[in-house]
């Protein structure tokens, strides 16, 4: 099935072959089990790669994964963790990141663009580091996958700078970061089903109306069907 996926969409990786599986037949499969059918089959995605912008054949820092699998957390901005999510909107591949906080899967700060660039990156960590300032919050964990973009100095410096102690996930274990796998899925999903995102004009206030109804109106099972601005604030925080 994955080679029969693969040779229809040789642009998909993995996770985009497991959400075709998922949609074809039902069936829930891991992302490191297709990930492993996927180099036994000897295939790979043909899409262009992630740049690294450490220069080519550079060796990057690898952190640490502190977080360990730990994905809960009593105070706000604690364990936050990020990611880059992607899908196609009139023809055009958008890059999407976002900060999640852990604490109550509120999305901190995002950003949108048709390039995943350093800017792309760098933009929302800065507005999150804003938003933790005014917190005054003492220690933060920021995990991350080992994507190039969160071992390039401009990142990595910019952490160190602020106090942030930065984890990473182990090299093809996905479920490390298991948390905003999971989000980014049904949030794409629910921008399809309930914004209707690819037949409107404006990709960008279209994503803008999605996060303030996910962090502000959409109730959330885990938080006692609150929604997350609504149990941080329960909270006095």
């Amino acid at each position: 099935m994955i080679r029969e996926i693969h040779s229809e969409k040789p642009s998909f990786g993995y996770r985009r072959i497991r959400n075709r599986i998922l949609a074809n037949t039902g069936w829930y499969v891991c992302l490191p089990r297709v990930l492993a059918c996927m180099r036994a089959a000897g295939i790979q995605s043909k899409a262009r790669k992630k740049k690294h912008w450490g220069g080519v054949g550079k060796p990057h820092p690898v952190f640490p994964n502190i977080l360990a699998r730990q994905f809960y957390s009593q105070i706000p901005l604690q364990k936050v963790v990020t990611d880059i999510t992607e899908f196609y909107w009139h023809g055009r591949k958008c890059f999407f990141t976002c900060y999640l906080d852990l604490f109550n899967n509120e999305m901190l700060s995002w950003n949108l663009d048709f390039r995943e660039d350093l800017p792309f990156i760098l933009k929302p960590l800065k507005e999150f580091l804003q938003i933790r300032r005014k917190a005054s919050v003492q220690k933060t964990i920021i995990h991350t996958d080992q994507g190039s973009q969160y071992c390039s100095p401009a990142f990595t410096t910019l952490l160190k700078r602020n106090g942030i102690i930065q984890s990473m996930s182990r090299a093809g274990t996905p479920h490390d970061n298991a948390v905003i796998e999971s989000f980014f899925g049904w949030f794409k999903e629910e921008l399809n089903l309930d914004f209707h995102f690819k037949q409107l004009n404006d990709i960008f206030l279209v994503i803008k109306q999605a996060v303030t109804y996910f962090n502000f109106q959409r109730p959330v099972s885990k938080l006692n069907y609150k929604t997350p601005v609504q149990f941080r604030l329960d909270r006095g925080t």
